[in-house]
């Protein structure tokens, strides 16, 4: 039969620019999409998609430039097919899609987009994060300590607490830090305590981050963990079994839906609030009414 090319195309930007073929040089595949979205533009346009985004916008910016000249010369076509030709080039829509846009200085997503879409027109949405969950409580809790050392033992204290009493024993927790090396200690250090954790961050593997979110995501501190049988190889069954910790960078703020999160624990601030803001949205989640920060 004929194949029908997809009026819809989601993807990753290194995912354009490698498998779909979307590269500056292909302007013609540029050209022929009307509309390009950009969601979550705040983490893309500053975090580790910037260089692979950037070659996608510059692959657009080529095509436009390119329409603009046919327009031009449409104009002053005096053979009428031709000039249909031309016209049917458009510009490609540019959408950015963010729910803040950091403004701290030259360097921040805001000015990027003012510098490269100077005619851009901004569409605020009020009140789009200040919705408030009836019956969902939110509870803060701060460690103020210089070392890590004492952070750690502090956070081991409050990990071996009952909740009754305030504490995370038996929690789901995500527990976030800035660098990998961070992580990985922090990891080591609670494992090494007697807790049950797992890192997550960019230096892992797609496949190694993918098992470790569904041993966390299988986690619930609800149920009681399956009898060990002798059927099951020990090493294989460590490998599957549930985690109630994920000790994790900003990997794992966004774009990743684990149900069940109850606890978010910030050992190291974030580096900014829009971090900071989806840090603490990993808990209480739409329709979760319980969730601790």
């Amino acid at each position: 039969g004929v194949s029908v090319p997809p009026g819809v195309f989601v993807a990753t930007p290194p995912a354009s620019l490698g498998p779909i073929g979307l590269k500056p040089k292909n302007i013609d595949l540029f050209a022929d999409i009307k509309t390009l979205i950009i969601d979550e533009a705040d983490m893309l346009l500053e975090g580790g998609y910037i260089k692979a985004l950037e070659q996608v916008l510059m692959g657009f910016r080529r095509a436009d430039k390119l329409a603009a000249n046919y327009m031009r010369a449409a104009d002053q076509e005096e053979n009428t097919e031709n000039a249909a030709g031309m016209m049917g080039l458009e510009r490609t829509q540019h959408v950015f899609v963010a729910a803040t846009l950091p403004d701290y200085g030259l360097r921040s997503v805001d000015a990027y987009l003012q510098r490269k879409f100077p005619r851009a027109k901004r569409v605020a949405v009020t009140g789009m994060h200040q919705a408030r969950h009836s019956g969902l409580a939110q509870e803060t809790k701060w460690i103020l300590q210089e070392s890590k050392k004492q952070r750690m033992l502090d956070l081991v204290e409050w990990l071996q607490t009952p909740a009754s009493q305030g504490g995370l024993q038996k929690e789901k927790c995500m527990i976030f830090l800035n660098k990998v090396n961070d992580v990985i200690g922090a990891c080591d250090a609670l494992n090494r305590a007697g807790f049950e954790a797992l890192p997550y961050h960019a230096k892992m593997s797609l496949i190694e981050r993918t098992k470790v979110l569904d041993r966390f995501r299988q986690y619930n501190k609800l149920e009681t963990p399956p009898a060990t049988t002798t059927t099951t190889d020990d090493e294989d069954e460590e490998d599957t079994k549930p985690v109630p910790m994920l000790v994790c960078t900003d990997l794992a703020a966004r774009g990743l839906d684990v149900p069940g999160v109850t606890a978010v624990v910030q050992l190291q601030f974030a580096g900014n609030v829009v971090a900071h803001l989806h840090r603490m949205g990993r808990c209480g989640r739409a329709g979760q009414r319980e969730g601790r920060g």
